[in-house]
C-alpha cells in the first residue's frame, strides 16, 4: 500500500452565503506571494463557524486510513483556530439530499510564531465511512465560534486534501 493525496478543493466548492468566506488572490489576501500568486480561501470571521460546501468522489483505488489535510496560513503570530469537517458519504442508489451529517470531525491548530508560515492540520476521518466510488459532500469550516478558538486574524487555507491508503 502506498499514501496517496487528492485535493478536493475543485470547481463544485462553494463559499457559503455570509459574504465572509471566500476565495481571493494570496497577493490580496497575504499581501505577500507576488511571484507566484494563487487563490487562497480566505476565513474571515474571528467569531461565527463559517466554511465553503463542496463534494468530491472517493477514489476508486481507497482502502482506508482517511486524513483530511489543511494547508492554511494567517497574519497573526499567535493564538489557535478550529477546523471542522461536516460530511456524508454518498453510494451509488442512495439520496444526494441527505438529512444529516454522517460525521464531524474537528482540528485545533496553532499559528507559527512567524507570520505567513504554512501551517499543516490532520483531521482523522473514520475510515469506514468511506468506500470507493461514494460522492462525499462536505462543509468545511473555521469554528471563530469554539471557545477554543482564539485566532485574532483571518484564516487563509491554501489547501484542503484528502490523504488515504491505496489497494
Amino acid at each position: 500500500m502506498a499514501t496517496r493525496i487528492l485535493s478536493i478543493i475543485n470547481a463544485f466548492t462553494n463559499p457559503d452565503v455570509n459574504g465572509d468566506t471566500y476565495f481571493e488572490p494570496s497577493s490580496i489576501a497575504l499581501n505577500a506571494n507576488d511571484r507566484y500568486p494563487h487563490h487562497v480561501i480566505t476565513f474571515a470571521s474571528q467569531a461565527a463557524r463559517r466554511g465553503i460546501y463542496g463534494k468530491f468522489r472517493v477514489p476508486n483505488d481507497y482502502v482506508g486510513s482517511a486524513d483530511l489535510i489543511i494547508e492554511w496560513t494567517t497574519t497573526a503570530t499567535s493564538g489557535d483556530v478550529v477546523f471542522d469537517f461536516d460530511y456524508t458519504a454518498i453510494a451509488v442508489g442512495e439520496s444526494l439530499d441527505p438529512s444529516a451529517d454522517q460525521e464531524t470531525a474537528s482540528v485545533t491548530d496553532t499559528a507559527d510564531a512567524t507570520a505567513r508560515d504554512r501551517n499543516a492540520a490532520t483531521i482523522a476521518i473514520t475510515d469506514a465511512n468511506l468506500v470507493a466510488g461514494d460522492e462525499v459532500q462536505f462543509y468545511f469550516v473555521r469554528d471563530a465560534a469554539d471557545a477554543a478558538d482564539t485566532l485574532a486574524a483571518s484564516a487563509y487555507v491554501i489547501g484542503l486534501y484528502l490523504q488515504y491508503a491505496d489497494a
